[in-house]
């Protein structure tokens, strides 16, 4: 199985500077268990916030 057979096309992010409580907000209401951050005002890609510790 290809990974581009089970990846989400619409990715989740989150800004780098929101709260922890803002991430598990997000991650609760669409159901993931991960975010991609992004740098703010340039949507790159800076890291991975996950809901395993």
């Amino acid at each position: 199985m290809k990974i581009s057979e089970i990846c989400r096309s619409d990715v989740v992010s989150i800004d780098q500077n929101a709260s922890a409580a803002e991430a598990a907000k997000i991650m609760k209401r669409s159901r993931i268990g991960s975010l991609i951050a992004i740098e703010e005002g340039s949507n790159k890609p800076i890291g991975i916030i996950t809901d395993r510790g």
